[in-house]
């Protein structure tokens, strides 16, 4: 499976990621279920699998008008579990979010992601390390953390109704941006401490205890390029 993206990114282009329309079976079906569900106004793959790569599981979400129905929650996590299914995920782990939480959210947590809700407390911003409890991986809190990295990180959109997505993601980055700077006093141009801020690293921590972001040269190298798109 390959659908790398040819993505180039300067201050006078967007990070738009790669075109659903020329990838595999697995993303064209994600695609398709996403264009026919008129609630669903916002959608993307994002994790390993969006670099072309088969990862764990494959990281989806996505966004609907108004709140989840049982109806809703149960179409959109049966797809996401056959979707897994049929490139041979293992099951997920006691530190993964269930299918079921993770999978279709409100729009309304895209706002509460960007506005750095997860991370204010008192008026200050910090970043608690992630607490693996059944209550807290279900928790819209977790999904919101989830949300500010799947943004920030390569994806590919699947659905974007609004036409939000290039105010979504330039917000998400200099909310990413501000978040660092005001916790470790770092921004995005001091690259290296920047991005050792991001992972854990800086904080004894493994990238899933902290903001989720993997220490790999695609994820540094899209963080690079996002931040001075954002910040130009």
């Amino acid at each position: 499976m390959e659908f790398q993206s040819d993505r180039v990114i300067s201050k006078n282009s967007r990070p738009w990621a790669a075109q659903a329309g020329s990838t595999d079976e697995v993303t064209q079906e994600l695609l398709h279920f996403a264009q026919t569900r008129d609630e669903c106004q916002f959608g993307l793959i994002f994790g390993s699998y969006a670099l072309g790569k088969r990862g764990r599981d494959i990281d989806v979400k996505f966004f609907v008008s108004g709140d989840v129905t049982a109806q809703c929650r149960s179409a959109y996590t049966s797809l996401a579990e056959r979707m897994n299914h049929k490139i041979g995920a293992p099951p997920l782990t006691n530190e993964d979010i269930p299918f079921e939480y993770k999978v279709v959210l409100p729009e309304r947590l895209i706002e509460g992601a960007l506005e750095l809700v997860p991370f204010k407390s008192n008026g200050d911003f910090a970043i608690p390390m992630i607490d693996f409890s059944e209550s807290f991986l279900r928790s819209e809190l977790c999904q919101m953390r989830v949300v500010l990295s799947a943004i920030t990180t390569p994806h590919i959109v699947l659905v974007d109704r609004r036409g939000a997505y290039e105010k979504i993601t330039r917000k998400a980055a200099r909310s990413l941006n501000l978040l660092i700077s005001k916790v470790y006093g770092f921004d995005y141009r001091n690259e290296d401490e920047f991005f050792q801020c991001l992972t854990g690293e800086v904080e004894g921590r493994r990238p899933v205890e902290h903001l989720g972001y993997k220490p790999s040269p695609e994820h540094k190298q899209w963080l690079r390029d996002l931040m001075f798109w954002a910040h130009g």
